[in-house]
């Protein structure tokens, strides 16, 4: 079972809309709602353990993040089709945002667990950099 599915969906778009917008076609929400969950793991899982977040259902979820991979979702199966409505628009930019900031580490998403821990330090993907401060000169 999907983190998120397609009745979670329904919690903020028309069943109805929803079906018209994939055209009865049960594949585009599930490739939209796959694909919001690839954009919130390439986002976050340098900072939390999204592996072990997206094994979890029902109420044992983040709701938080689940209205994030939603809202991302319902933009992303609107965009197949037709032009964005307004209210989604918004809603997705105001999720990518967050992810940005919790990228950042500006924002925490509170309940999930951190990153695993890399057993390599040298390994690591970042570069720390910096300078030396200037020098008066006798000029």
């Amino acid at each position: 079972m999907a983190y998120v599915t397609t009745t979670d969906l329904n919690a903020a778009l028309y069943e109805e809309i929803q079906q018209s917008i994939s055209r009865d076609n049960s594949n585009p929400p599930e490739t939209a709602i796959n694909n919001a969950m690839d954009l919130v793991a390439a986002k976050l899982s340098l900072r939390y353990n999204i592996a072990a977040e997206f094994a979890k259902t029902g109420d044992s979820r983040n709701s938080l993040l689940v209205m994030y991979v939603r809202d991302i979702a319902i933009y992303f199966l609107y965009k197949l089709p037709e032009s964005v409505p307004a209210k989604r628009k918004f809603a997705y930019e105001e999720a990518i945002s967050f992810l940005l900031e919790c990228q950042q580490g500006l924002s925490v998403i509170q309940g999930l667990d951190p990153a695993p821990v890399s057993e390599n330090p040298a390994a690591s993907d970042r570069i720390a950099a910096g300078y030396e401060p200037r020098r008066p000169s006798r000029w």
